[in-house]
């Protein structure tokens, strides 16, 4: 329960305490002296009791908040699957609960509050593109990526040797990396910064074809293709 600057005065009084004056106290450049100084009392003249409904106002927003961040917890544990949002379950809430939940699942990764201009606006690229579409939004210390109809939280990676540099004429400097596959699931290459899939389809190489050759990986230049086999063969 808050108490008035005279109360603690008397109280300070009572216990034989001395006054001690910080000098920048007096100074009205500082926001906290302008508002002691000069907006408070203004608003004492003309409210009476002013600083008790204050409190309880304060006392309303606190509780408030305590009900988002219920609610956004238990929208977290819905929505989450294998450490990332379903799409499709955010589409079916409200706007507002979609804020709240995406300030809560940033709150327990440890990031910066984003701005609610930027929220918003990650929101309408993330949540009404098409399906197929693979959308990244960065925020100051990681990227918002959706892939597969799920939001994913990712490391900012620093810039990768060979990246295309769009005022450098496309240059390529870095040469593409061989490798042979053996049939693993997937393939880490750090110096590209991500991880290769291989999946089971309908359409595609031959798996004994694939792992029997040696392969490249490289930065996209333009300008490629490629040729499947007929449907109905197996490809990895």
């Amino acid at each position: 329960m808050p108490h008035a600057r005279a109360e603690l005065e008397a109280c300070g009084r009572q216990q034989g305490l001395s006054r001690v004056e910080d000098e920048s106290n007096l100074d009205a450049r500082y926001a906290r002296n302008a508002l002691r100084h000069t907006v408070m009392p203004a608003l004492a003249l003309a409210f009476p009791g002013f600083q008790a409904r204050f409190a309880r106002s304060a006392a309303h927003a606190q509780s408030a908040q305590r009900l988002l961040d219920e609610l956004a917890a238990r929208d977290l544990v819905t929505c989450l699957i294998d450490d990332a949002l379903d799409v499709a379950r955010l589409r079916a809430m409200s706007i507002d609960r979609v804020h709240n939940l995406l300030r809560h699942w940033f709150k327990q990764r440890a990031l910066a509050m984003p701005s609610t201009a930027w929220l918003e606006e990650m929101v309408t690229q993330l949540l009404e593109a098409r399906e197929d579409a693979q959308l990244l939004v960065t925020h100051p210390a990681c990227h918002i990526r959706r892939y597969r109809e799920r939001l994913y939280i990712t490391s900012k990676l620093p810039a990768l040797a060979g990246m295309r540099d769009p005022d450098d004429e496309g240059v390529i400097e870095k040469l593409g990396e061989s490798f042979v596959w053996r049939g693993e699931a997937r393939l880490a290459f750090p110096s590209y910064g991500g991880v290769l899939h291989f999946e089971p389809a309908g359409q595609g190489f031959e798996a004994a074809w694939l792992r029997s050759q040696r392969l490249v990986i490289d930065f996209r230049k333009g300008g490629e293709r490629l040729s499947l086999p007929p449907t109905g063969r197996r490809a990895a």
